[in-house]
């Protein structure tokens, strides 16, 4: 059948078509083969107030105020192609993203002979990615821009580590690859070890504590080893768990410690001329007995009033506490610390510290190499403060700090594989609230956004810890609860009356489900939509619920 002998489609204008075209929260349209406007639903209409009868003219006049359709016209590819198209618009008049999804209607014929056009509005989504995309920006910009090494792996499902999927210039330096081939390797295959086990002991104790430091070698692209130390911590990158190892060559430390044990002629060569700050230290008392001139210049003092001072004079820990630590440095139980030492000009400093027991004469003192780690516990800090931001901002809704879509989704499909797993309760609460389209029609938007933060902040303070909230978008909500339906019932009615004593202007119509072991997520999810229509169909501010499982 040739598409331009086909009748005009005609969308019968009977009451209940209309009452379930209304139904549908997103803006609908069913569009001609010429794309002139057949019937649109009421969020349409509550979308565009000052809208005449559109019917019968070009829906990119109408709604758009133009000539011709805009580039790429998803409406447009739908026709042409037969299947559905989907694109994301900004629009300008309105400052608004919309989702825009077309899917074609046929008849008799092999062509389309007009098209449903839906439009959601992901302004809010939209926002969210963007700025979890700014700071994504400036957290690899601080990893790149870092003095230390950096690396990162993924954990993958046997929890070991993966390869590396980010490293910094400087990791490239340290162990002289390309970028490209050190994202080709694997830790183990850069650490100069024969025997992994003390590898695999120190990932366990990563993956159960989340954070690790630990001594070891890694083996350059020219084959010398390299002694360093890593400071490794677990971090969500784009929802997969990852290792990023802070890295720190101490070759020059080890030959250091190897000449310190050797001969007291290499000692004084290595102690006074290293350019790191070095004192020694007399265990029993804390008296400074030797300092090199790095050590003067780091804080401040002449070397004769160094050599005067205890280092309970500089370390900010109390007294008891720091002959603590030089007992297990002088028992040699532990022998790399981090204080805090406080300089002459009275500024307090972080310092990484490494500390042995030495033998001069007849006495035994304790050698310490002092390293000043402050600007890289900033960088850390920050790092780690940017990490939890873009986990933030990928888990929580931003207006209403409850978790988002995204994020509940997540949870939906762990937690549907738990019940079935373990046969357990599990049951969904799905509720918008009614009459919200007449607050912001009223009182605008930014009245709108203060009911729905009210809600929102109302029920997360009603609900249980282990009860999963989340804004499913717009008005709506949705709850993921671990009992059975006659309690999620009696918690929907406990949140019914908390919303209606609230005195917003709104009330809220709630759908119950529980979760069968038969169901899939679309299962839950079209019965709990099911069960909020058949209480808007109450008269709203009710509750409905739905038990069997929708074809």
């Amino acid at each position: 059948m040739n598409r331009n002998n086909i009748p005009p489609l005609v969308i019968p204008d009977e009451p209940l078509v209309s009452l379930l075209l209304d139904q549908i929260g997103d803006q609908m349209k069913v569009l001609g083969t010429d794309l002139s406007v057949i019937k649109v639903n009421q969020a349409t209409r509550d979308n565009f107030p000052s809208l005449e009868e559109p019917v019968g003219r070009k829906c990119y006049e109408v709604f758009q105020d133009r000539e011709f359709p805009c580039d790429g016209c998803p409406s447009l590819a739908a026709i042409r192609e037969g299947t559905m198209a989907r694109k994301v618009i900004f629009s300008g008049k309105t400052s608004r993203w919309m989702e825009v999804s077309a899917y074609p209607l046929f008849g008799e014929g092999p062509s389309p002979i007009a098209v449903i056009e839906m439009v959601k509005d992901i302004t809010e989504e939209k926002l969210a990615d963007l700025e979890l995309e700014r700071q994504k920006k400036r957290y690899y910009q601080l990893f790149n821009e870092s003095s230390d090494p950096m690396f990162v792996n993924l954990i993958d499902d046997q929890e070991k580590m993966a390869k590396f999927v980010e490293v910094n210039d400087r990791g490239c330096d340290l162990l002289g690859y390309s970028r490209e081939k050190l994202l080709e390797k694997t830790p183990l295959e850069v650490m100069g070890i024969g025997d992994p086990t003390e590898a695999f002991l120190r990932f366990r104790e990563l993956i159960e504590k989340g954070s690790v430091f630990w001594e070891t070698e890694f083996l350059s692209g020219q084959g010398e080893r390299k002694a360093v130390e890593l400071n490794c911590r677990l971090i969500d990158m784009d929802g997969q768990e990852a290792a990023l190892s802070v890295v720190r060559d101490i070759s020059s430390r080890k030959e250091i410690e190897k000449a310190l044990m050797e001969s007291e002629r290499s000692y004084f060569s290595l102690f006074h001329n290293d350019h790191a700050a070095m004192l020694l230290i007399d265990p029993d008392s804390g008296l400074i007995s030797d300092a090199n001139p790095a050590a003067c210049q780091y804080y401040g003092y002449p070397m004769e009033k160094l050599l005067s001072m205890k280092i309970q004079e500089i370390n900010t820990l109390e007294e008891g506490q720091i002959f603590e630590e030089m007992n297990l440095a002088k028992q040699e139980k532990r022998k790399h610390f981090f204080f805090r030492h406080r300089l002459s000009s009275g500024e307090i400093r972080d310092v990484e510290v490494y500390s042995g027991p030495i033998e001069r004469g007849s006495r035994r003192y304790l050698y310490s190499i002092i390293h000043d780690i402050t600007e890289r516990r900033k960088a850390e800090e920050e790092s780690r403060r940017l990490n939890e931001e873009l986990l933030l901002i990928s888990r929580v809704d931003e207006l209403t700090g409850v978790f988002n879509r995204r994020y509940f989704e997540e949870m939906l499909i762990s937690e549907l594989d738990k019940a079935k797993r373990y046969q357990t309760s599990l049951s969904l609460i799905m509720f918008d609230l009614d009459h919200f389209k007449e607050i912001n029609d009223s009182l605008g938007h930014m009245a709108g956004d203060r009911v729905l933060k009210k809600i929102a902040h109302a029920v997360r303070a009603a609900i249980r810890s282990s009860d999963i909230l989340a804004r499913w978008g717009g008005d709506e909500f949705m709850i993921l609860t671990p009992v059975r339906i006659p309690c999620a019932l009696k918690l929907a009615e406990k949140l019914r009356v908390k919303v209606e004593g609230l005195e917003c202007g709104v009330s809220a119509s709630f759908g119950v489900v529980e979760f069968c072991m038969e169901d899939t997520v679309e299962d839950l999810m079209k019965r709990a939509d099911k069960a909020l229509y058949n209480a808007k169909q109450k008269g709203r501010n009710s509750l409905g619920k739905c038990s069997f499982i929708l074809q």
